[in-house]
């Protein structure tokens, strides 16, 4: 059997024979993508409290108040983050 799709944006026909064509692309295992995914949605969360608790402790050293309980905060979720990184070479820390 063979498949040949053509493109509509294009004047490009890729030929696909079952048998002998290799696919140009990887199989993706769906159960470990689904997972890569749920860290990466808990390295987001861990970002965006960092940012809350930063804004906070901002917040209060503007209006000259105690910072004592935010910057605490900010280590605390700095280091849960920094923990589930190295947990998981897949996942990576990006800087500004």
């Amino acid at each position: 059997i063979s498949i040949i799709i053509f493109s509509l944006l294009a004047d490009i026909a890729i030929f696909f024979f079952e048998g002998i064509s290799t696919p140009s692309f990887e199989k993706i295992d769906t159960e470990e993508n689904k997972k890569l995914y749920e860290l990466q949605q808990k390295q987001r969360y861990n970002e965006r409290k960092i940012r809350e608790w930063k804004r906070r402790r901002d917040v209060k050293e503007a209006a000259g108040l105690d910072t004592t309980k935010e910057k605490a905060k900010v280590r605390e979720w700095n280091k849960r983050n920094k923990e589930l990184i190295s947990s998981d070479p897949r996942l990576k820390r990006k800087s500004k």
